[in-house]
């Protein structure tokens, strides 16, 4: 999951609570968290399992959105490699 499906993602599924009340239950600044909204940074897996639990992600959805966001940072990962 890229930076942009992640942010979607949250935004469709955060409901109505607002950043700063997310980032509190999520245990990070309201900053941090409004840049994994905007798209500029994306969460640890630990948080990413934080917020799915707070928004009551079912398991089933919370696995394959894990999945898709370990392939995207080993993608990540493989690219600095090349350009380093």
């Amino acid at each position: 999951m890229n930076n942009g499906h992640f942010m979607l993602w949250l935004l469709n599924t955060k409901g109505r609570k607002n950043n700063t009340e997310l980032a509190e239950l999520v245990g990070v600044s309201r900053t941090m968290f409004s840049r994994w909204c905007n798209g500029h940074s994306r969460p640890s897996l630990e948080h990413f399992v934080k917020i799915c639990k707070v928004l009551s992600i079912d398991k089933d959805h919370e696995q394959h959105l894990l999945q898709m966001g370990i392939k995207s940072m080993v993608c990540d990962i493989q690219y600095n490699q090349l350009q380093g």
